[in-house]
């Protein structure tokens, strides 16, 4: 099948499923896979203020969740970590201060590494230096949320900037 081809300004969802078990137990962990590149210097605000406002609403419900970020900058233009990745943790506030935390920089070009972002998310290997793999429950729903305002660098199809595929997308 090949890759779709996405217009800038255009939200896709993209579902994958990282758990064999189809037993509901009434658990989630979400990993937020966001884009801290320069270009998301006007949006950021709007993001945070939306993720806080979504986990504020999951907390009421009395729902039985955990958080996780990945922030992600361009690889082959960071002034920055590339990656970093805060563990999954079940206090609100401890996430909200981690995502309110986040300053655009970086970048350089318009595709940017999100898959990298989110191989950081599901890899159960040290996957960058000085990012640690995220501790997902084994009997938990997981969900990745990715946010980002461009494409991505990709080995095949795409301009080469990224060892990582759509097509044959590494998950250890």
């Amino acid at each position: 099948m090949a890759p779709a081809t996405v217009v800038y300004g255009q939200t896709v969802t993209v579902c994958f499923e990282l758990s064999g078990s189809s037993t509901l137990t009434g658990k989630a962990d979400i990993a937020w896979v966001l884009d801290v590149t320069g270009s998301m210097g006007g949006p950021i605000a709007n993001i945070q203020t939306n993720i806080a406002n979504f986990t504020n609403q999951l907390s009421t419900a009395g729902i039985d969740f955990r958080d996780a970020l990945v922030a992600f900058r361009d690889i082959n233009y960071a002034d920055a970590p590339a990656i970093t990745t805060y563990d999954f943790t079940a206090s609100v506030p401890t996430f909200q201060g981690w995502v309110a935390g986040q300053l655009p920089g970086g970048g350089g070009d318009s595709p940017e590494s999100a898959l990298e972002g989110i191989q950081a998310a599901v890899t159960t290997t040290n996957y960058t230096p000085g990012t640690l793999p995220l501790n997902w429950r084994p009997d938990a729903s997981h969900t990745i949320i990715l946010i980002t305002d461009a494409g991505m660098h990709s080995a095949a199809p795409g301009d080469g900037k990224s060892s990582l595929s759509t097509l044959s997308f590494p998950v250890s």
